[in-house]
């Protein structure tokens, strides 16, 4: 499975080959060491204009932190529109039908870089423009381990998304520029970008 990622790779890879895995099964160990998996996500904005966010840090290193977009691992038998919208639910609560997506809108393979190992992550996003003010409450769903590793979800005005960044990183680097484009609209092409 992770032989099919192009997104090229320092090796070795510092996690240690035959260690329980802390990232969790649905992250396969490739032959060089690195976990990965295939993953949907959607780029959501509420009739404000604004962007939802999570915030989360490194399992190995609460200072080092990150925001990005709901989303995460395809499932077993599911395509990635419906992982997009299972995960959106489960991590806002916020129920979602197929025709209200876009996309996907962008395809991202990543070497995300925790402190005590590299792991590659291909991702689909989709968009969404929901027509109503956005919930205050997001009675997630979070399992144990997103408890550990996710600290807040928000609606973030446009405006302010380039500095939430200031010290801490967005998830892909170029959201912020993308949320721009999209918060009006999609042309119809899917980007492809390897980080």
């Amino acid at each position: 499975m992770n032989s099919d990622f192009q997104v090229p790779r320092p090796l070795p890879n510092p996690f240690p080959v035959g260690d329980e895995n802390p990232l969790g099964s649905d992250w396969p160990i490739d032959q060089d060491g690195y976990p990965g998996r295939y993953a949907a996500r959607i780029v959501a904005f509420d009739s404000r204009g604004r962007i939802l966010l999570i915030s989360g840090h490194d399992f190995s290193d609460p200072t080092h932190r990150w925001w990005f977009t709901p989303g995460g691992g395809i499932e077993g038998g599911e395509t990635r529109e419906q992982a997009a919208l299972r995960e959106f639910k489960e991590e806002t609560g916020i129920t979602l039908e197929r025709d209200q997506l876009q996309g996907p809108v962008l395809y991202r393979e990543s070497l995300l870089k925790f402190r005590k190992l590299w792991a590659i992550q291909a991702e689909h996003y989709f968009l969404v423009h929901l027509n109503a003010d956005a919930p205050r409450a997001f009675p997630a769903q979070w399992t144990p381990s997103e408890k550990q590793l996710l600290e807040d979800i928000r609606w973030v005005p446009l405006t302010e998304l380039a500095s939430l960044g200031e010290g801490e990183t967005i998830y892909p680097n170029c959201l912020p520029e993308l949320a721009q484009q999209w918060a009006s609209g999609w042309d119809g092409n899917c980007l492809s970008i390897y980080d």
